[in-house]
């Protein structure tokens, strides 16, 4: 609960990992968990809350389903397309009764996807699935490492009839592209990269990294940004090791919070609840100066808006770069299948 209120005092929505919180089997524990969540009875000051959006639910939330990871997609059999299609009507039917059907809804089975004929087939036959039992009412979100716009000449791997919740990396985020997909009512995010398509999001790294993504947001009129995990230090050393696995060199990387029921570990009084970092802070004033920008829009002065962001970021995700990721030298311009390699091409001009 208040990991939940911190995330509402800054601005974004945290969702636990089915492993570590109730699944789509246990819907009434669900529904116990997350109703003050969706309903804002949690964001009050009856429940220790204090900060933006008091007495008001998150607009979106990630639908129960377990995660796989690494672009694993099984070619699924029948009967787990109808467990999936099943399950999903059985939550839906859930939260239609407590009236959370106007909210956004996602769900993220699948990492970063195998960017080829086979897997995104299948990922097409999910998305069927879940889309049977919920009315398309949720979204799987699609990241992945390759512009979105390498797949496009090929019916076997166009996934823009498919995909309607986007967030490819930042070298991967097609600006021009991403402006469509938002202009045809999909949602669209992007997550961590480098540069200079993005600031990074490591512990070494300077105070203005993070601030970055709220404001890219507002350059290019994209919806959010994602994290794939925020809580994933070393499971031992929390407090010391902010990385989800020893050998990774990027510290931070799975860590914008830390648990303050650990803060004993370092001789200090734990407290009720996560500590925040630095990084999270900058993360949060980004986002702040997209509020701003919505504030100026209120006031009928967008264009100003957009002008003083083009001044401070005149370029960020592909149009700082450039380039096109994932596909083999000569493909994007000739309009080849993506190969899944790391290979950069010069950016080519799409249609819808």
């Amino acid at each position: 609960r208040r990991y939940h209120q911190m995330a509402h005092q800054h601005r974004f929505v945290i969702s636990e990992r089915v492993e570590a919180g109730p699944s789509v089997r246990n819907l009434e524990d669900w529904t116990k968990a997350y109703a003050s969540v969706l309903d804002g009875a949690l964001f009050t000051e009856k429940e220790g809350y204090h900060g933006p959006g008091q007495n008001t639910g998150i607009t979106f939330f990630k639908a129960p389903f377990a995660q796989g990871y690494d672009s694993k997609v099984p070619d699924w059999t029948d009967a787990q397309l109808r467990d999936y299609a099943d399950s999903m009507k059985k939550f839906w039917n859930v939260v239609v009764q407590h009236k959370w059907d106007k909210k956004r809804w996602c769900t993220y089975i699948v990492d970063e996807v195998q960017q080829d004929a086979r897997g995104l087939a299948n990922f097409r036959k999910l998305q069927q699935a879940l889309d049977a039992g919920s009315d398309r009412h949720v979204a799987l979100i699609w990241t992945s490492h390759t512009d979105p716009t390498a797949l496009i000449h090929d019916p076997a791997t166009d996934v823009r009839n498919l995909v309607r919740w986007w967030s490819p990396n930042g070298h991967a985020a097609n600006t021009g592209f991403l402006a469509k997909r938002t202009a045809l009512g999909d949602t669209t995010w992007f997550y961590h990269s480098g540069h200079p398509a993005v600031g990074v999001h490591g512990v070494n790294a300077t105070g203005v990294e993070l601030r970055t993504w709220g404001v890219i947001c507002w350059r290019y009129k994209i919806g959010g940004s994602f994290w794939w995990a925020m809580d994933l230090g070393d499971t031992a050393e929390p407090l010391a090791k902010p990385k989800y696995k020893p050998e990774d060199s990027r510290w931070g990387n799975g860590v914008l919070f830390y648990p303050g029921a650990r803060l004993s570990d370092v001789g200090l009084p734990n407290i009720d609840g996560p500590l925040s970092c630095l990084r999270m802070k900058a993360y949060r004033r980004g986002l702040q100066d997209y509020e701003y920008g919505w504030l100026l829009q209120q006031k009928g002065k967008g264009k100003i808006a957009d002008a003083l962001v083009k001044k401070v970021m005149p370029a960020a995700l592909t149009e700082a770069t450039g380039i096109v990721v994932g596909v083999k030298e000569g493909d994007a311009s000739a309009g080849g299948e993506q190969r899944g390699g790391d290979v950069r091409t010069k950016t080519p001009k799409i249609g819808p």
